[in-house]
């Protein structure tokens, strides 16, 4: 159904942003890697915990 292709679509995008969130803190990205997590909390999905605490990290200069 429409409905399912809509969710589908939204969680492989989740998981998607999640993986480059991933790939920037693995190549160093700081920048990048905030906006990503940034953007991950905004969406409120899946990730979202994840995303704020690596974002908490980030802040606090724990992370690279």
């Amino acid at each position: 159904s429409a409905a399912s292709d809509v969710y589908k679509r939204q969680e492989y995008s989740e998981e998607a942003e999640w993986l480059l969130l991933c790939a920037y803190l693995h190549t160093n990205d700081r920048e990048k890697a905030k906006v990503t997590a940034e953007s991950i909390i905004r969406k409120d999905g899946a990730y979202t915990a994840e995303a704020t605490a690596i974002l908490k990290e980030l802040k606090e200069k724990k992370l690279f």
